[in-house]
Parts: structure tokens; sequence; C-alpha cells
């Protein structure tokens, strides 16, 4: 905090990119686990995030939602001064843009890339594909991400020995890149039951390899998934709409080749060429 006043007192430039904001993830800790603790960094973070705002001559975002957060924020006042925001999403490895194939055969196959940890859902979504294989029985899952919380995949883990479709999931973790590409390629969907997204890398990825998502409208994901054209979207916690889009697109293949396009499509705006291009012009705007 001293360094950033001590920068704006000699009248140096500011540009800070945020790709999230405390505030709104401390209050969402706060509401879902009250203590002591998480009220402290609630009040303390959000005081530090908010005069570190205030200090800024420029703010890049990654979706509409994380910039309509902080123009909230002004109008509360809970920001002094309004910075100039841009909106440029996160970049993503040209590599995921290669793995689309337009002619590729549909399968069964449903990929969810993300952390394990509780904000991504993953509980919810081992649920809802409970529900998708009573209709469709030899549908396939691939859960793949890092162990980011231990007592979480435990729970996850522990809930998919559980199932009676326990051998129509697959539950990887510190897989090896290459290998990631392979499951994009073998998968015909996305899910993430996502409880808190600013943009979600994951999402682009499976967007340029020409995946159709389907996720939650929380956070940025409805900037980022245009629902009805590039995936299915419904409200996080609603276990069953999650589920019937899932069965609609695995039961619509003509959907899902569209989809697939205009998934492809709307991903070539994140790759790093031209994203490196729009931050490149947002700095030498202030020097």
């Amino acid at each position: 905090m001293l360094l950033y006043q001590a920068i704006n007192n000699y009248g140096i430039p500011i540009v800070l990119t945020v790709h999230g904001l405390l505030h709104e993830e401390k209050k969402n800790a706060l509401y879902k686990h009250p203590s002591v603790k998480h009220l402290y960094q609630y009040i303390r973070q959000s005081n530090i995030e908010s005069k570190v705002l205030s200090l800024t001559s420029r703010i890049i975002v990654d979706t509409k939602y994380v910039a309509d957060k902080i123009n909230e924020y002004h109008l509360k006042q809970r920001i002094s001064r309004l910075p100039i925001i841009d909106i440029i999403p996160q970049g993503i490895n040209e590599h995921f843009v290669s793995l689309y194939n337009k002619n590729k055969q549909l399968s069964k196959n449903i990929l969810s890339v993300g952390s394990i940890s509780k904000r991504k859902g993953h509980l919810y979504l081992v649920n809802a594909f409970e529900k998708v294989c009573q209709i469709i029985p030899d549908v396939k899952l691939v859960i793949a991400g890092v162990k980011s919380e231990a007592s979480y995949y435990n729970l996850l883990k522990k809930r998919i020995s559980s199932s009676v479709y326990k051998d129509n999931i697959v539950l990887l973790t510190n897989l090896a890149q290459e290998d990631l590409y392979k499951y994009y390629s073998q998968a015909t969907l996305f899910a993430l039951h996502s409880e808190e997204e600013s943009q979600g890398i994951a999402l682009v990825e499976a967007l340029a390899a020409g995946l159709p998502v389907v996720s939650t409208t929380v956070g940025g994901i409805p900037n980022v998934v245009t629902n009805e054209k590039t995936g299915l979207l419904s409200a996080y916690g609603n276990i069953d709409d999650f589920a019937d889009n899932i069965i609609f697109l695995l039961q619509n293949p003509s959907t899902v080749s569209t989809m697939s396009i205009n998934a492809h499509k709307q991903a070539l705006n994140y790759v790093w060429d031209s994203i490196a291009s729009k931050i490149e012009r947002v700095y030498l705007s202030v020097m």
C-alpha cells in the first residue's frame, strides 16, 4: 500500500490488472462461513483493495462483469476516484485452437477441467451427471484438475466411489498437458458447475477446442459463454437444469455441431497475439 501511495505521489501512472475482486470473494466467504477471521479478512482486504483501485490510473479487467463491479463500488463510494477501465480477457495457449476438428465424430464424453475445489462445483456436477446417466447410460465424464483443496478432493472421491455410475466417471489429478489435450480432443462437451468465476480460462480453452460449454450463470461466465450459441447456462445449484442441458446437447448432435463452430470462432478472440497487442496499447497510452 505504501508503495502505491509513493508511486502516486510522484505522478507515475499505475496500470493495474484485476482478474478478481477481493471484496466479492471475502464477502462470499463471510456469508457462507461466518467467523471473526472471515470478518477481519473481509474488512481489511476490502479496505486495501478499495484504496489501491482509487490510486490506479488505468485498470485492465478480464470481463465486463469485473468492470461492472468496479463501477458499482465507485457508485457506492468504496472507490474515491474511478479509473479508466479496459476490458481485455486473459489469453489462452494457441494449441487449444489447433485441437478443433469440425469433422470429428461426436462421442458421449464430457470433460470438466478446473482445480479440485468447492468453487468449481464438482460435487454438483457429479449429482447432475447421475441424472444424465439415467437417460443416457453410456455417457462418460472425465474430471481433471489440481488438488487445491484436499478436504474437498476427498469428499469428491468418496462421492464418486459411492455412485451407482462410478464406472462412468474418471477423476484425474496432476495430469500432464499433453494428456489433457488428448481428453479435450476426445470430448464432445465441456461441463463446469462453477460457484464463482471472473472469466474462467478452462472455459475459453474448451471453446477454442470446439467444445460447447455447459456451465452456470455466475460472475463473468455469461461474458465468455454465450447462452444457446456457444453453450447452455443455468443457475448455480440447479442440478436439474444443469443435467437437462447436458442431456439436450447429447441428444441433439446438430445443435452441438453448430455450437462447436460458434465456440471455436469466438475463442479466436482470446489468442495471445491479439490480447498482447491490446495490453501493449494500454501501457503506451499512459506513457
